[in-house]
């Protein structure tokens, strides 16, 4: 099911989100501290910053896009609470550093709990071939996958 999603979002990045790069602001306003959104995990309970409040855009299939930079575009499917983290940029390495430490930022959490998340990180086709297709997950969580040197 979340693959379904991981693929949902990439035709919707290419298809809608890539278009409206240009007019849309960086990043979202974060939320005010006392707005909290609880997600369920198998490990317990996780409460971010309630990313739903002010978002960037919403998409048709209620995909969130709650962040976005140079570097990358984060989503978030309220149906099934996961997130998928797109990288914008060529140099992916730095792109995924500033993703991640954004990404914990934004949530207002810790590696730890972000861990508990379903989080999907990739790569399009459109920034690189030799990158794109895999799931790379966050790099300091278990079963993350390193990116490609060169890309």
């Amino acid at each position: 099911m979340f693959f379904i999603a991981i693929m949902a979002a990439g035709l919707l990045y290419v298809l809608l989100l890539k278009n409206y790069k240009k007019t849309l602001p960086s990043v979202a306003p974060p939320p005010k501290a006392s707005e909290k959104l609880t997600l369920k995990t198998p490990g317990g309970d996780v409460v971010i910053n309630d990313i739903t409040k002010n978002p960037v855009s919403t998409g048709d299939n209620r995909a969130i896009l709650f962040a976005r930079t140079e570097d990358y575009d984060m989503l978030f499917f309220p149906t099934d609470q996961g997130f998928i983290i797109t990288l914008s940029q060529p140099d992916i390495q730095i792109a995924r550093t500033h993703a991640e430490e954004d990404f914990l930022k934004i949530l207002g959490i810790n590696k730890q709990q972000a861990c508990r998340l379903t989080v999907s990180l990739a790569v399009p086709v459109s920034i690189s071939e030799k990158a794109s297709g895999l799931d790379y997950g966050l790099s300091f969580c278990p079963g993350s996958k390193p990116l490609p040197k060169d890309n």
